[in-house]
Formats: structure tokens, C-alpha cells, sequence
């Protein structure tokens, strides 16, 4: 089963207090997820985001989950490049290790970049999203119709 999700991260002030946030489209329903992560630089805000959606599926859908062939957008090359394993991290290892842990209970994960202004992307609607995130570090989650 194809799962398409686009992620987002904002950070104000990079280092600042950081938002990361995803779409998920499973059966034709959208769901937008999101998580204040506190203190963090931008590309640790777009990095969580993919964590988190990730664990997100973990969570709820365990069983499911080794079906899920999963595709995920970003507008951060750093995010699409480290987590292909294009590059290498300088950076953030403790991060990325934390996402790649959830690698393995998916059948398959590719990454894809987009520019957020492409016509078919949803990275402007994780974006605003982003903006509504509570800052007590609670999952958030909405619906989209």
C-alpha cells in the first residue's frame, strides 16, 4: 500500500523554538500532523518531521506498516540527500539516527524533493499548518478535506 506524505520544518530564529509537521495521504483521506520539538535548528525541524510522521504510522497503523511503501516529500534537499544517504551527515547524527530507527518496520521509504511552490505539492499546506502547532510538544493533529 503507497503512502505519500510531504513534511515541513520551520525554526524562528534557527537556532529557535521549532515546528515540524507532516501530510499524510492513506486511502485518499489527509491527515496533517504536528509537534512543537522546542529548541532547534531548521534542518533538525525538517528532519524531526519525517520522525514523526514515521513514528506516527509506528504507532497506528503497526501492523499495517510492514505493507507501507512510503514516499515522502520534502522542500529541504539537506533532509532528502542525508536520509537517501546521498551525503554525509556533519551534523545532527543523533537526529537522523532517531529517524532512521523507524526505517525498518516499512516494506519500503524513498525520498523526493520539491520546491514548495510546485502546483501538485502540499508543502505550502504543512507549512501553514506548522503556524497553528500548540507549543506544549503534544502530537496535533487535522484533518483535511
Amino acid at each position: 500500500m503507497e503512502i505519500i506524505i510531504y513534511t515541513d520544518g520551520s525554526s524562528k530564529g534557527n537556532p529557535g523554538d521549532a515546528y515540524s509537521g507532516a501530510l499524510i495521504i492513506l486511502n485518499k483521506t489527509k491527515t496533517l500532523i504536528g509537534q512543537y520539538i522546542k529548541q532547534a535548528t531548521n534542518n533538525v525541524a525538517e528532519l524531526s518531521a519525517v520522525g514523526i510522521v514515521l513514528k506516527y504510522l509506528v504507532n497506528n497503523y503497526s501492523k499495517d506498516c510492514p505493507n507501507f511503501d512510503i514516499k515522502i516529500y520534502s522542500d529541504s534537499q539537506y533532509v532528502v540527500n542525508i536520509l537517501k544517504g546521498n551525503w554525509i551527515a556533519k551534523k545532527n547524527r543523533d537526529t537522523i539516527k532517531k529517524v532512521k530507527k523507524y526505517f525498518q518496520y516499512f516494506h519500503s521509504i524513498d525520498f523526493f524533493y520539491t520546491d514548495m511552490y510546485d502546483e501538485d505539492s502540499y508543502i505550502l499546506d504543512v507549512d501553514s499548518f506548522l503556524e497553528k502547532i500548540p507549543d506544549n510538544g503534544k502530537l496535533f493533529i487535522e484533518y483535511m478535506q
